[in-house]
């Protein structure tokens, strides 16, 4: 086993400097016999999940974390339990959602439960005020010649701190900085060759083998050490132990199981004028099921939300598999009668399914934001939350980005991006089949560079998304759960996107904006 754990990690996640993907770095920490791994990537957990399994592929044991920079410099945090897993998420959304974000205040109230590391000697000083000094660690990046290496050891010293070597890994390999370099020059609307090296991580900042970072901090074992002490200490990472739903209001003396049978019964009278045995003896057994599984509060919140609609005169309709549940149609959330048509409960929902059910909900575009402006109302916004996607680079976007980072002209690449292809695979090939048909002279500088880091760039993280209508709702604060951040219109959304949302229990429910339905009320009221 080697002699450290890597805790200071970047992936492509670190969006326009990280390089390495977690299927790259979970195989090459398994190839160097590491057997624990954390991921940092800066202000974000948009990782987190699929890092998670990346990590189960490999028997590693994941630690979760981030890096949180602020006026005062940079921390690196990392989750030991529960409490510090539900603090960073709210140091993560301070970060991202408040443009006061200091860093020090922010750990003096949400330190428990994390490491907290820094390689800066004068914060490290101001956190020594309000972080416990059995938190709060020197970070030792690489030894390196200089005054502020020495001043970190200086005060690690004074504060009777003990140091951990983390090396700072922001790629898998050396070869990679040519990306890094691309990418950072994206991000900060430049061209690679007007980067200064203060805008770049050191070029020895990669995924080392263990001997190597052994040799480098051979003058420091305690450092050495100190990364599987930490390690130790790290063992939480979030995982679905139930589903998590508000608690909507039930009348006096109900409980949610009765009152969610009490609306379906009502909505028994409205639907087929009278009680059925035949509809009693499939109610029964659905609401059985709902219960049992724990989505009784689900079936109460959607059908909230499509009584409110229909109060409203919104035109709404539920529709998909959830047309499968006579519960979804008593409750008015589906519109087409399962009995009537034999459609099965149990391709909806049944016990042996993992998944939360979908109930997917269509609403006119025009009056959308009015059913969603209710749910804020209704639930708290410090509950609710849209839902992110993580958009990734495409070939063509790929290519202008790499592009222009390499000072290529805007009519030159208007022009050439126009032929390009659209699938996931190397444009490079692609060109080069074309041989003298090809748009560029793929051989001709700077054309290979452009070429291998747009092939490079391609898939990768890009940007954080909108789903177009899935949301969460949540029995407490979101940000306990998930960090949140800006969109760019201004809206709040949570920082995983729908899969893992899902992983830790969160609820997606879509409202979606449906233009027909617009266009059939208008007609209507002609």
């Amino acid at each position: 086993m080697p002699p450290y754990v890597p805790l200071h990690v970047r992936s492509v996640y670190s969006l326009g400097r990280g390089t390495a993907t977690l299927a790259a770095l979970t195989a090459q920490a398994a190839r160097y016999g590491h057997s624990v791994l954390a991921l940092t990537d800066r202000n974000n957990l948009y990782g987190a999940i699929p890092f998670i399994e990346a990590c189960r592929e490999h028997g590693i044991r994941p630690i979760l974390g981030a890096e949180v920079d602020g006026p005062e410099g940079l921390v690196v945090l990392l989750v030991q339990d529960v409490h510090g897993y539900h603090n960073l998420c709210r140091i993560l959304s301070r970060r991202m959602l408040d443009p006061g974000f200091l860093l020090v205040p922010a750990l003096s109230r949400h330190h428990p439960g994390l490491h907290v590391l820094t390689a800066d000697p004068l914060l490290l000083r101001s956190l020594a005020r309000v972080v416990p000094s059995t938190a709060l660690w020197p970070e030792l990046p690489a030894p390196r010649q200089g005054s502020r290496f020495g001043a970190l050891i200086a005060a690690a010293k004074e504060l009777k701190l003990s140091p951990v070597a983390t090396g700072e890994q922001n790629g898998v390999a050396r070869e990679e900085y040519g990306l890094h370099a691309t990418l950072t020059a994206i991000r900060k609307n430049t061209l690679v060759a007007r980067l200064g090296t203060d805008a770049l991580a050191p070029r020895e900042a990669y995924f080392k083998a263990p001997a190597a970072i052994s040799s480098l901090f051979r003058r420091y074992p305690e450092a050495l050490a100190n990364t599987c002490r930490i390690a130790d200490a790290c063992n939480y990472v979030p995982r679905r132990e139930r589903w998590i739903f508000p608690d909507p209001p039930v009348p006096r003396d109900s409980t949610m199981t009765s009152h969610l049978g009490a609306l379906c019964q009502e909505g028994m009278a409205r639907r087929y004028g009278r009680r059925t045995q035949k509809a009693a003896r499939r109610l029964e057994r659905e609401l059985a099921v709902i219960d049992r599984l724990g989505f009784t509060s689900y079936f109460v919140v959607v059908g909230e939300i499509m009584r409110f609609a229909r109060e409203r005169g919104i035109p709404s309709v539920g529709r998909g598999s959830g047309a499968g549940a006579l519960t979804a149609y008593l409750l008015g959330i589906t519109n087409v009668d399962p009995l009537r048509y034999r459609l099965y409960f149990e391709r909806f929902l049944h016990q042996k399914r993992p998944d939360c059910p979908d109930l997917d909900i269509d609403l006119c575009w025009v009056r959308r934001d009015e059913v969603i402006d209710h749910v804020y109302q209704t639930y708290g916004h410090d509950r609710v939350a849209m839902i992110s996607t993580h958009n990734t680079y495409q070939p063509r976007s790929a290519f202008r980005e790499a592009a222009k980072a390499h000072g290529v002209a805007n009519t030159a690449i208007n022009r050439i991006s126009r032929t390009l292809p659209y699938g996931h695979h190397s444009l490079t090939e692609a060109l080069q089949k074309r041989g003298r048909g090809a748009p560029i002279p793929v051989d001709e500088p700077p054309w290979p560079r452009v070429l291998h880091d747009a092939d490079r760039l391609v898939g990768l993280p890009r940007h954080l998304g909108l789903h177009p209508g899935g949301m969460v709702i949540s029995d407490r604060p979101i940000e306990d759960y998930v960090p949140l951040e800006e969109a760019t219109k201004g809206i709040i959304c949570t920082q995983f996107e729908m899969r893992a949302i899902e992983a830790v229990g969160l609820v997606k429910i879509d409202l979606l904006g449906n233009r027909a339905l617009s266009t059939i009320q208008e007609t209507v009221e002609l």
